[in-house]
């Protein structure tokens, strides 16, 4: 659900809801020393993206950090690598996303290994299924991720 609220550019950010003066502050509650804005939240903050290079690097997925809907949309993958990749990209999303709410109500942050270790336990509930019908490229992509 956050993943497409993301993808809707619906999420409340500080932006947003010191704008309509709801919040206090515009700043990032994880890196304080900028506005908290899609962008931001999720490419240009330091802590998310120490998270997006860890799921890049173990995922071998080299997203941009910007139009991520373009670029999937432009990708030319199996449709399963396309499948998986979605879910891997949403479930970052959504732990970041996590992690800035830990960070706001219950002021916790876990490090950013630690965000990569949940991302890949919940894909491994996610990717268990029937793989009889994955070709061999696939498979060997998949094998590589060792969820």
């Amino acid at each position: 659900m956050i993943a497409w609220i993301y993808h809707h550019n619906a999420l409340n950010l500080n932006e947003k809801l010191y704008k309509l003066g709801i919040s206090e502050v515009d700043t990032c509650y994880i890196w304080d020393d900028n506005v908290e804005t899609r962008e931001h939240l999720f490419f240009d903050c330091p802590y998310s993206s120490k998270v997006l290079e860890e799921v890049k690097k173990w995922s071998r997925i080299y997203f941009p950090n910007r139009d991520l809907k373009q670029w999937r949309l432009s990708r030319k993958d199996s449709p399963m690598k396309k499948g998986v990749t979605n879910a891997i990209l949403n479930v970052a999303i959504y732990h970041i996303w996590r992690q800035r709410n830990l960070s706001r109500f219950e002021n916790k942050l876990l490090r950013p290994e630690s965000v990569m270790n949940n991302i890949k336990y919940e894909l491994r509930s996610r990717l268990a299924g029937d793989m009889s019908k994955i070709t061999n490229v696939d498979r060997g992509w998949l094998d590589g991720l060792s969820v």
